[in-house]
């Protein structure tokens, strides 16, 4: 076989990647929410393991906070396989925070593939499947939240932390209702972009796709500043931040 080149193997891949129109047609409510729940545990546990890369806690707020973003999406998916949480047996055998919070986000990525298996190749949850040695996926699934919880509850131990603390601590900052996100009592886009726990509030739309045109717009200080358009994106160039808006 002579080597391929760069264009016959990305011709190879866009013929053979799972058209996202298929995807779309066959997903039900419960693959989006598996899907959702599964991609943000991921990214909790990445920025939980930067929380706890070190020896001692360099932040403690933040650190609290982590932790009841990373459980926000656990409970969900325990819920969506009908599973008890805070029922497993703590990861022990080295409890310290580093290699826990590694091994939670490593986990955490793992769940990426049956779930992949699930939602888009359209493999029975129920049924044996080779790679995993003949165990069903829901099985599978099921297994590594124990895992994952196990290394949870020993980041909880090591750092002496309670589990009260975290849920108090995510309660209010996403329902409490005077300065919740969801203050409302349910989920809406609009809540989820203003984050009113941040103290942000929604920016005027861009009209204009002129890079050079300037416009006042409303701070999330609550004082009128100037943006400028800068290709896809608001830069706040009155109080120079790096916050960014996607343009309309």
């Amino acid at each position: 076989m002579e080597n391929i080149t760069k264009e016959q193997y990305r011709e190879m891949v866009l013929r053979l990647a799972k058209p996202g129109e298929d995807i779309l047609k066959s997903l039900t409510a419960r693959d989006c929410d598996f899907m959702h729940m599964t991609f943000c545990l991921a990214g909790e546990a990445g920025e939980l393991y930067d929380e706890c890369d070190g020896p001692k806690v360099q932040n403690r707020k933040e650190l609290v906070k982590e932790l009841g973003d990373l459980v926000f999406y656990f409970v969900k998916l325990r819920s969506i396989f009908k599973t008890d949480w805070l029922v497993s047996p703590i990861m022990s055998e080295a409890l310290n925070a580093p290699y826990n919070s590694k091994e939670l986000m490593r986990l955490s990525c793992h769940l990426i593939d049956p779930m992949k298996r699930i939602t888009i190749y359209r493999k029975d949850p129920h049924v044996p499947d080779a790679k995993y040695g003949g165990k069903h996926l829901a099985d599978v699934i099921k297994e590594l939240l124990d895992q994952i919880e196990g290394h949870l509850l020993a980041i909880l131990i090591y750092f002496d932390i309670d589990i009260q603390e975290v849920l108090n601590e995510n309660w209010k900052k996403l329902a409490d209702t005077d300065t919740g996100r969801y203050a409302s009592g349910t989920y809406s886009d609009e809540q989820a972009q203003n984050r009113r726990d941040e103290g942000s509030i929604v920016m005027k739309t861009c009209e204009s796709k002129d890079p050079n045109y300037g416009h006042p717009c409303q701070l999330p200080n609550g004082h009128e500043g100037h943006h400028k358009h800068d290709a896809d994106f608001w830069v706040d160039i009155t109080a120079n931040e790096n916050s960014f808006k996607n343009a309309s």
